[in-house]
């Protein structure tokens, strides 16, 4: 099964896949695709199923219409589709029953998922510094949010537009010059970068801002 993560507010959608559990070999081999039936037994809370339907002519675009049983051979083509509709939820379940008119049915299969941010969930705050002073990069000055993206090793932060009237060093650690970039470990560790200000280049902000990475 194709199952499409799209958040709500993002501009594109991400695609995974992720297959059903199926009959047994035997009545996959007995039974043709249009007489499998997956039935949701209990739908998922943070989106929901559709399936992709095609219009009479070519020029019509196609619907997605939503779906609480679809055959087998729509799986196979890619038509049945998970649609995420609430941001602030990270992760989805749902459970379906399977029937082929060959056996018993299958009963309460969970499906569990995972959803992945089409943009790098990194939250923001300005704060500002004494001349002079320095001040640490850390949560909730900077947060990346979510269950995914924090745990990844390899996750950097470029630094687009350098201070001007400061440096981004690292602690402890002589630098010439204002760091271009650094990692997310970084900043979660005890060497994490700081910002070496000799004025005040930003106002403090309660608000946390939002930037795709």
């Amino acid at each position: 099964m194709c199952v499409c993560v799209k958040e709500r507010d993002g501009p594109s959608v991400a695609c995974c896949e992720s297959p059903l559990p199926s009959v047994d070999q035997a009545a996959q081999e007995a039974v043709p695709p249009a007489d499998i039936v997956f039935s949701v037994k209990s739908p998922p809370s943070a989106g929901y199923l559709v399936m992709v339907s095609h219009g009479a002519s070519v020029d019509e675009p196609p619907r997605l219409d939503p779906v609480h049983s679809f055959p087998q051979e729509a799986v196979d083509a890619g038509l049945v589709l998970y649609l995420h509709s609430r941001p602030e939820a990270w992760r989805d379940t749902f459970s379906l029953d399977v029937t082929s008119g060959l056996g018993a049915p299958l009963e309460g299969i969970l499906m569990e998922l995972e959803v992945l941010p089409t943009a790098i969930p990194l939250e923001a705050q300005n704060f500002s510094v004494p001349e002079g002073g320095t001040r640490t990069l850390a949560p909730p000055l900077l947060r990346v949010t979510g269950p995914y993206f924090p745990t990844l090793p390899s996750l950097n932060l470029q630094v687009l537009e350098p201070p001007q009237h400061g440096a981004l060093q690292r602690e402890e650690q002589a630098q010439d010059g204002t760091l271009s970039t650094f990692s997310w470990k970084e900043v979660q560790l005890s060497g994490r970068p700081r910002g070496c200000a000799v004025a005040h280049p930003w106002a403090q902000s309660e608000e946390p801002q939002k930037f795709p990475v």
